[in-house]
């Protein structure tokens, strides 16, 4: 699914969130690249958001769950072909007209619920 309308702050963080509760096992090596030098900030620094903050402290507990974490940042558009496939995969699921996720429902569930 895909948020419906929104910016693309909301809709990197709300991916970097479900990414992380996808995954089961807490106790692997967990590193997630990303193109958003917001997200990796956020995650990476102590930076304060100023707007989607339920949304950033959502993200940050997540990742607090895993023993070992990394947070890599790469170029969006630069050939990437891992991220080049997650921006296809994006705009597919938008074109296709994928259900809209809840992002209030993604922010309130918790990793009990996976």
């Amino acid at each position: 699914g895909f948020l419906g309308m929104g910016t693309n702050n909301v809709a990197e963080l709300a991916a970097a969130l479900a990414a992380l509760r996808a995954i089961r096992d807490r106790e692997r090596l967990l590193r997630l690249y990303t193109d958003s030098a917001y997200v990796h900030g956020l995650v990476t620094r102590p930076w304060k958001p100023k707007a989607n903050r339920a949304l950033v402290a959502a993200l940050r507990a997540e990742a607090r769950t895993f023993q070992r974490a990394e947070f890599v940042r790469v170029r969006g558009h630069a050939g990437v072909p891992e991220n080049e496939r997650a921006d296809a995969l994006a705009r597919g699921a938008v074109a296709a007209g994928a259900p809209a996720v809840s992002l209030r429902e993604l922010v309130a569930s918790k990793a009990a619920d996976r």
